[in-house]
């Protein structure tokens, strides 16, 4: 990804960075990300409950293998990330 305004934070500068912002499924419904389901700006029109499973397909470049993954969880996030061929 281009270097650009959409990072978090510019003056912590990392060498590879993704962002995953934009369309995902929760709970099998549509929502706009980095917005919370209760906000109109996400978009989403399904049930919010204790448990929100948040899935998004994404491709990574060769130059992400081997590196730690950061998240912007705020509470408690268990993150699965599967290989695809």
């Amino acid at each position: 990804m281009s270097w650009n305004k959409e990072y978090p934070r510019p003056q912590l500068r990392r060498a590879h960075y993704l962002s995953l912002n934009g369309k995902w499924l929760l709970n099998g419904e549509s929502i706009k990300v980095p917005y919370p389901p209760e906000s109109k700006l996400s978009g989403y029109q399904g049930k919010i409950s204790e448990v929100l499973v948040y899935e998004k397909k994404f491709s990574l470049k060769e130059d992400f293998l081997g590196l730690d993954v950061y998240t912007g969880v705020r509470h408690m996030a268990v993150c699965l990330v599967r290989k695809s061929t």
